[in-house]
């Protein structure tokens, strides 16, 4: 989990918006990214979590579509190994 600090420009509007005193510099948010097998183990399924404990609503952007593919391809399977603690990536297409 992550606990990320909301950018002081936006406790200023915050502040602006909903009155003196409402955010705080200090104030987080919190995040936490899961990365499972679906129920077939065919896939992985990326979960996101957000939670705000600030009195007042938070404007995020979580980043849903990074890159998890190797950069230049397409063919870039992902494998996990047997015991499930791990994650591979294989570039099939630059290998000759």
């Amino acid at each position: 989990m992550l606990k990320l600090k909301i950018p002081q420009k936006y406790v200023d509007y915050v502040n602006a918006t909903r009155g003196p005193g409402t955010a705080s510099s200090n104030d987080k948010i919190e995040v936490r990214m899961e990365v499972k097998l679906t129920a077939d183990k065919q896939k992985l399924l990326i979960v996101w979590t957000g939670y705000n404990p600030n009195n007042y609503p938070v404007e995020f952007w979580i980043g849903a579509q990074s890159d998890s593919q190797i950069a230049g391809t397409d063919v870039a399977p992902t494998i996990v190994t047997a015991d499930h603690t791990r994650l591979h990536m294989m570039d099939y297409y630059n290998q000759k």
